[in-house]
């Protein structure tokens, strides 16, 4: 298979700002999309990449434990595909 060729994964993490509780989901994935256009180098579109992302407003999270549209907090990191042999 084409994807057993990678060894990291995009892990999803949100953590509710009201109940700090986490979510977190893992895909499988072909490609990455960096945007290297608007940085110095490649390792500098990853670091944004993986930056924290708030969601607020009409961007609110959902969250399924405290049943509450909140602000909370996103971050895509990449985590080595042993860690998640399921997927």
């Amino acid at each position: 298979m084409l994807d057993g060729i990678f060894g990291e994964i995009p892990r999803s993490r949100v953590r509710c700002g009201l109940c700090l509780a986490d979510s977190v989901r893992y895909d499988t994935f072909l490609d990455l999309s960096l945007e290297v256009h608007r940085t110095a180098s490649v390792s500098e579109a990853l670091r944004s990449f993986t930056d924290i992302d708030v969601l607020e407003g009409d961007n609110k999270y959902d969250c399924t434990v405290c049943k509450t549209k909140t602000c909370a907090t996103k971050r895509l990191t990449l985590a080595h595909r042993e860690c998640c042999s399921s997927i």
